[in-house]
């Protein structure tokens, strides 16, 4: 190994610690871990070894991380889109802020006004959050290779399996709440609620009251069961955060917050796979999971070894998968038929010869279309055995010639479908965010204003009425005296009278 061609500070970065989060971690100074990354070639195995495992990741992390620092998928971001988004979260931050006002002045009209508006604008958040991209397929495949490449970094570590009750988001950077010192988090919610959109937790009273865990990349580690365990006790060591079987009300959803150009535009879900320990129980909640990445994702990368592409276990896994996709876009500005569908053949360049790859390809299609037919193929001369075919892709880390096809595919569906969120058919449900912004939290704001206005009237009364008792207690005062001199007066004239 050529310690030379690592490149420790990325990865580092990459992991959300500081130089002095490292030092600290290994007792040495932030000097000397300055320098051993300006200078890997300085560094004793033992020494490299030590450094990464404080990062987070393996010594085999930091050989293959060199081969992807250069390659980061990119996706044209939609200007427009972004401007409206901020502005949103900005609206639903600001009308939070004045929340505890409005309850404290006890208004009804003011209170229901709020919560119409918050409720509009968090509809209005949903509505144009990023597309989010769920890579979906059984344990092993590549889900997590796939996702370093798109990420341009080992972002996801090697060798491990997502714990059986998480789902893994990754999202931008500029998305972290602001109170957050690492980059990773783990949500812990009730099978009763929703799971978290990621602007809920850029609100901090959400935040403390169902983040379980926070910190850096080495969450991802601490909160995973590996795929090779050694013995028991590693088992019991990495799944010791989360046991299923003991928490069956709970779900965990992790965060990890990432500066790749690509999340500029979407949001990336790993999955977990498919009953990947073998266990009934382990497997159910497993799959419920992935069910819910699923049915919640806007656009499903579904991966199989190419060595064993789409057989039986691949066929019974996507066919439900694509009965619950949404088709309302397909053959729209441009978009094919299951347009927010990829069925990906990982690990392509395992294929020798390389002209076998578009006959494994075909031969999947083939496979999988007998299983959809009876549904969801040649309806009205759409959805054809053809188009179908145009979405099975290859993968390959190691010939990127295999890739290409894939990556313009997916570009171009995200691309379009950012375009048509803001297009003219949408535009009356973006019109009324308008309206609603523009016009009634103008009234909102004035009627708060009117409200406010009142009890201040009522409080200068009041603080009249206080500065003027004095001189109306002495009026009083001297009004009953009055009274008392004219009863006395009259008393004794009626006496004089009588006698």
């Amino acid at each position: 190994m050529n310690n030379k061609d690592l490149h420790l500070r990325e990865m580092r970065e990459t992991a959300g610690k500081t130089i002095e989060d490292v030092a600290d971690s290994l007792g040495v100074s932030k000097a000397t871990v300055s320098n051993w990354e300006r200078e890997p070639k300085s560094m004793s195995i033992d020494k490299l070894n030590a450094y990464v495992n404080a990062c987070g990741y393996q010594l085999q992390d930091a050989i293959t991380f060199k081969s992807r620092v250069m390659n980061q998928w990119d996706i044209p971001v939609n200007g427009e889109l972004s401007v409206l988004r901020s502005g949103l979260i900005a609206d639903v931050q600001g009308l939070a802020a004045k929340q505890p006002n409005f309850i404290k002045q006890a208004v009804l009209v003011n209170k229901n006004a709020y919560d119409m508006i918050s409720g509009e604008f968090k509809t209005r958040l949903v509505f144009t959050r990023k597309p989010r991209v769920a890579i979906i397929g059984q344990s092993d495949v590549g889900k997590s290779t796939l996702i370093n490449d798109m990420l341009g970094s080992n972002v996801m570590p090697a060798r491990w399996t997502p714990t059986t009750t998480l789902v893994v988001r990754i999202v931008h950077s500029e998305e972290k709440p602001a109170w957050l010192k690492g980059n990773t988090i783990v949500v812990k919610t009730s099978v009763a609620e929703a799971l978290p959109e990621t602007y809920q937790l850029r609100d901090e009273k959400y935040f403390n009251s169902h983040v379980e865990a926070e910190g850096d990349q080495s969450l991802l580690t601490s909160w995973a069961i590996r795929e090779s365990v050694q013995d028991e006790a590693e088992f019991v060591t990495a799944k010791i955060h989360i046991d299923p079987a003991q928490d069956k009300d709970s779900r965990y959803t992790m965060y990890t917050y990432q500066d790749a150009p690509i999340l500029k535009s979407i949001e990336v879900w790993d999955t977990p796979g498919f009953a990947a320990d073998g266990e009934a129980e382990l497997g159910q909640a497993e799959d419920a999971q992935a069910l819910y990445a699923q049915s919640n994702a806007d656009v499903v990368v579904f991966m199989s070894i190419a060595n064993g592409f789409m057989h039986d276990t691949d066929l019974s896994l996507l066919r439900p998968i694509v009965t619950r996709m949404d088709s309302t876009m397909d053959y729209k500005d441009g978009l094919p038929a299951w347009h927010n569908l990829f069925v990906v053949a990982s690990q392509a360049q395992s294929v020798k010869p390389a002209d076998q790859l578009p006959v494994i390809l075909n031969n999947g299609a083939v496979r999988f279309a007998n299983t959809i037919k009876d549904r969801w193929m040649d309806r009205n001369g759409q959805y054809t055995l053809p188009e179908l075919r145009s979405r099975f892709f290859t993968f390959s880390i190691d010939d990127t010639s295999l890739s290409s096809k894939f990556i313009e595919a997916l570009k171009q569906t995200i691309v379009i479908a950012q375009k048509q969120t803001l297009s003219k058919e949408r535009d009356g449900v973006i019109k009324s965010f308008y309206f609603a912004r523009e016009n009634i939290i103008k009234k909102f704001a004035d009627s708060y204003q009117q409200a406010l206005g009142t009890r201040t009237i009522a409080e200068k009364k009041y603080q009249q009425a206080l500065e003027d008792q004095p001189k109306a207690e002495a009026a009083i005062r001297k009004s009953m005296d009055k009274m008392r001199i004219d009863v006395d007066f009259h008393s004794r004239n009626s006496k004089r009278e009588y006698n």
